[in-house]
């Protein structure tokens, strides 16, 4: 059984970016996680359903696609944890994080412009719950 870890967001030089970041992670590299792709809400939900039991995380643009579907990243990762209720997720975003979103557990946020320490950091802090 592999793992993945779900990478989100509507730009794909930014999700490329993301997995060259953290493909180098030790704990990632440890565990065999491989990384899904998705560059819009609804392909993100689609993955969440086909691959469930293997999703170990969710990193997503909170704005991802929000103004075409209607899908942003709460939304992505409130539907993945539907699936697997301790998943944790990682919203990227210049924006505020939503009332509410910080301080429960699993929930993680890193603003942009992304900084790839911090982003390492927090990969390694999701995967370690």
């Amino acid at each position: 059984m592999s793992l993945y870890l779900l990478l989100v967001d509507d730009r794909e030089n930014e999700v490329d970016a993301w997995e060259g970041c953290l493909e180098r992670v030790e704990a990632i590299m440890n565990m065999g996680i491989k990384f899904l792709k998705a560059y819009d809400g609804k392909s993100a939900l689609e993955l969440i359903d086909s691959h469930s039991n293997d999703i170990c995380g969710v990193v997503t643009d909170l704005g991802v696609t929000s103004a075409i579907d209607g899908i942003d990243g709460i939304k992505i990762i409130e539907h993945a944890r539907d699936r697997v209720s301790d998943l944790p997720g990682l919203l990227i975003t210049s924006r505020s994080p939503p009332a509410g979103y910080i301080g429960v557990t699993g929930n993680f946020y890193v603003a942009k412009p992304v900084e790839i320490a911090l982003l390492r950091q927090v990969a390694r802090e999701m995967l370690s719950l």
